[in-house]
């Protein structure tokens, strides 16, 4: 991706969720308001919250819930980023986006 797009910062999406991960990835300055409903996750997700009877608010913080990378592209590099990504098999998607903040990721 990073040789036909520019882009300002990956996050692996591990433990600790999708909004402690990008935060690390974040400047000071900068937040990243992301919304939940651009993708679905697996239904693997949904059988472990509702046998574990675990809220939205903890899956979110504790599992990656589908999304396995996240790379921060400008917004006029989001169209050619998913091009790239598709073009070698891989599902990606605009998940929200960076605005002025403290370094913090956030659903909105």
């Amino acid at each position: 991706l990073a040789r036909q797009v520019e882009v300002h910062a990956y996050a692996h999406i591990t433990g600790g969720g999708l909004e402690a991960n990008l935060s690390r990835s974040l400047p000071a300055h900068l937040d990243a308001l992301l919304d939940r409903t651009s993708w679905t996750p697996p239904a693997v997700f949904d059988v472990l919250a509702g046998h574990g009877r675990i809220a939205q608010k903890d899956m979110d913080r504790t599992f990656n819930v589908g999304v396995g990378m996240a790379a921060v592209v400008a917004p006029d590099a989001a169209d050619e980023a998913i091009r790239v990504l598709a073009a070698r098999g891989l599902h990606a998607w605009v998940m929200g986006e960076i605005t002025q903040g403290s370094g913090q990721a956030h659903y909105r």
